[in-house]
């Protein structure tokens, strides 16, 4: 899935929708929540400005937000597992010491 592209010279990236793409200078906290869950849970592609390769931003603005956008989902994307990973120790151990706690709390009674 595309997540964001660079198209006539603007950076875009996907809508809420889901089907149609918006200027990456609209983008919203929100918006970057939903694209990082995207990161995490699908396999999904995005355009490389000319800046790292291909693809020339004409505005500024929308250059800086978009290279800086894809190099934090990069970020994400390759440390991915470890993310998943400590989350799933976390919440065990979390899980692990509150039904202990539980426990503790019902012999009491």
């Amino acid at each position: 899935m595309k997540i964001l592209k660079i198209d006539s010279g603007e950076a875009k990236f996907l809508s809420k929708d889901g089907d149609s793409y918006s200027n990456i200078d609209l983008i919203e906290k929100e918006d970057i929540l939903r694209l990082m869950k995207l990161c995490i849970n699908e396999e999904v592609i995005y355009d490389i400005s000319e800046n790292q390769g291909k693809l020339k931003i004409n505005s500024p603005a929308q250059k800086i937000i978009y290279d800086k956008i894809v190099s934090k989902f990069e970020e994400l994307i390759n440390n991915k597992e470890n993310i998943i990973n400590n989350v799933h120790t976390d919440f065990k151990k979390a899980f692990e010491k509150y039904s202990s706690y539980n426990e503790e709390n019902k012999n009491k009674s």
